[in-house]
């Protein structure tokens, strides 16, 4: 891929990121202690009378250039639309939509289509999202589980994912189970600015690898972040 059309599509999620922050709910910006590099993410959750939009950018700051400080080296999307079914079983449908690219090729994009059940443990709130996964240039619909957690204790905050999937008979790696997760712990020094990080969990995930290591399949990959969290 050409680097202008590369920056095109990143100043662009960029655009996207500032003209969203009216609305957003929180920035983060979380230096990886493994690959030695910053990741901003930007989350997006709202409600409304047919249900909920979740939504996130993540930007990549690892475009190492002769002389100059680093710069954008990938960008990654999600948005996942959820509508709310009768009755009080705490259903809903959803359609979700991922994507994304480097400076030097770009992600297959994934549709997933689906049910969410929001599942009451004591005074945890756990929405458990049971998908169809369609990942294009691949032959074959596959399956996705996802569950997410966020819990306010005083001034901490315990968050995260998991997200459980078949790569399909041609997906990379293929015919594997995958799974990844990032558990979140903050601490409020501010009502509205946290310090604390993540832990990047995952196995057969093709994004994973470690600084001057490759992504190997059937590997665990522990990858902890050190950042800032700032709700707006």
């Amino acid at each position: 891929m050409k680097k202008s059309k590369f920056l095109t599509w990143s100043y662009l999620g960029l655009a996207i990121v500032l003209a969203s922050a009216a609305f957003g709910q929180n920035l983060q910006l979380h230096y990886d202690l493994r690959r030695e590099h910053l990741t901003s993410t930007l989350e997006i959750y709202k409600t409304d009378r047919l249900g909920a939009l979740f939504t996130f950018v993540d930007f990549d700051y690892n475009r190492e250039q002769s002389q100059q400080a680093n710069g954008i080296s990938s960008a990654y999307w999600e948005i996942a639309r959820y509508f709310a079914l009768p009755g009080k079983g705490a259903w809903s449908a959803t359609l979700q939509y991922n994507d994304g690219l480097t400076n030097s090729f770009t992600f297959n994009p994934v549709w997933l289509v689906g049910l969410q059940k929001i599942f009451r443990i004591v005074t945890l709130d756990l929405p458990v999202d049971f998908l169809l996964r369609r990942e294009l240039n691949t032959s074959a619909w596959t399956w996705q589980i996802t569950a997410v957690w966020q819990k306010m204790v005083k001034c901490c905050e315990v968050a995260g994912f998991i997200d459980i999937w078949s790569t399909g008979k041609n997906g990379f790696p293929a015919r594997r189970l995958a799974v990844m997760s990032e558990p979140q712990f903050w601490f409020y020094f501010l009502p509205t600015l946290a310090i604390g990080g993540e832990i990047e969990i995952s196995y057969n995930f093709s994004g994973a690898w470690y600084k001057g290591k490759q992504f190997r399949s059937d590997s665990l990959f522990l990858l902890p972040t050190v950042g800032i969290k700032w709700n707006m």
